[in-house]
């Protein structure tokens, strides 16, 4: 009578699903020798019968505990007692990730890790990843790495669970897109608190323009695509814009200068009084960065374009503009009010016989002396008459009396720029 074999074996230390599990035989013959061995491993596939016994492997294909048998025979037929263990198969990660868009220059891309496994009791997990560069690698949890050119790159991300089970998931990256170029049109230069003009013409390369990040050069900032802004003070400013699309790309930084110019202080000088038959220089004044002046209209002027010319004898009264033009086209206007001095023109006769048509001597155009003095005599040198200014014509009267028809000396001195001037008039009655 032959002793039975004695059935054993051992697992190994990590049962992952899907791995090949290597089974280790520790069986003893006691006689004879063991011919056969038969594995069941209890996940419903058929029992495996060998003739050798060593390392046999088995594949799990889902995670569960299971029950292994072992039986051994040997040479004489001798059948041993089944050796029973319960091994737990361990479930693998799930390695997943996404893949983003980027830009260069420097196309900083992240890739976010959704890595699931089955028994989170099996946690946390381990990663390694690969970014398909040459050393390239990191151990956290999302993936980042900065690509400095165009291509394909197999991405591969390398999940671990605390027992050991390990799985991998390799991805091409080739979403690396050219950078987005910014540009914009500016006015060249304005004056001050007029808009300047900016337009937007970026490039996106890939997807579309998003966000415009504007820097205006004084401290203000802007976000909208196209703006019309006024500088208040003069000077040159430097505006700069940037991008982002809207896969999150971000732009180079274009830059313009703008100059903004004052606008030239003006004052085309006091209203002016001048003698039909003489002349008077302006008082005009300017300031600022002058490129010309220019007045109008032209009419009785000795120079347009001089800042400060003379008027020579005017006919009619005027209205004159002065306009000033300073650096970027900027323009100040002013105005003066040129009333013409006619020579007073005395009647050499009068009425005052109460009938209310020429009863008083009207001298014509002397209203526009105010300052004006008159004086009326009779021709023996008495003094009749006198006035400063010539408000109330003479009625031709003295101390209230009318006085007789006859010849009367009189004197005007219009004081202003006039000279004195004498005649003789007529009273008839």
């Amino acid at each position: 009578v032959w002793p039975l074999p004695v059935a054993r074996f051992r697992a190994a230390d990590t049962l992952c699903e899907r791995n090949s599990i290597p089974f280790t035989d520790r069986s003893t013959p006691t006689a004879g020798a063991i011919t056969r061995w038969v594995w069941n491993f209890g996940d419903g596939t058929r029992p495996d019968t060998l003739t050798t016994g060593g390392v046999h492997r088995h594949l799990f294909s889902n995670r569960n505990d299971f029950r292994v048998r072992l039986t051994v025979i040997s040479e004489y037929g001798c059948v041993s007692a089944p050796f029973d263990s319960t091994v737990r198969v361990r479930p693998l990660p799930l390695p997943a990730f996404t893949l983003p868009q980027v830009c260069l220059p420097e196309a900083a891309a992240v890739f976010t890790n959704g890595t699931t496994i089955a028994d989170t009791s099996d946690g946390p997990l381990a990663y390694r990843w690969d970014f398909g560069v040459a050393q390239s690698g990191s151990t956290t949890r999302d993936g980042r790495h900065t690509y400095y050119a165009k291509g394909s790159y197999p991405v591969t991300l390398y999940a671990t669970s605390r027992p050991g089970c390990r799985d991998s998931l390799t991805l091409n990256f080739s979403d690396i897109f050219d950078r987005p170029l910014a540009r914009f049109l500016a006015d060249d230069s304005a004056c001050t608190g007029m808009d300047v003009r900016l337009r937007d013409s970026s490039v996106a390369g890939y997807g579309s323009v998003t966000q415009w990040n504007w820097n205006l050069g004084d401290g203000a900032t802007a976000s909208s695509r196209n703006l019309q802004y006024p500088y208040s003070t003069d000077g040159s400013y430097r505006i700069s814009l940037f991008v982002r699309t809207s896969i999150g790309c971000i732009s180079d930084t274009a830059v313009k200068s703008v100059d903004v110019y004052a606008y030239p202080k003006v004052d085309a000088g006091p209203d002016l009084f001048v003698l039909d038959d003489g002349q008077k220089r302006m008082g005009a004044s300017a300031s600022g960065t002058i490129v010309s002046y220019r007045w109008s209209p032209p009419d009785f002027l000795s120079d347009t374009t001089a800042l400060a010319p003379t008027i020579v004898r005017p006919q009619d009264d005027r209205t004159y503009r002065l306009t000033v033009t300073g650096r970027g086209a900027c323009v100040s206007h002013d105005e003066l009010r040129m009333t013409v001095l006619r020579l007073p023109n005395p009647p050499n006769t009068f009425t005052p016989n109460g009938d209310g048509v020429n009863d008083v001597w009207d001298v014509r155009y002397l209203d526009q002396y105010p300052g004006c003095l008159v004086e009326v005599y009779a021709t023996t040198g008495t003094l009749l008459f006198r006035s400063v200014g010539y408000t109330r014509p003479w009625d031709g009267t003295f101390r209230g009396m009318p006085q007789p028809t006859g010849t009367y000396y009189w004197v005007i001195d219009p004081r202003n720029g006039r000279k004195r001037m004498a005649g003789y008039v007529n009273i008839i009655r």
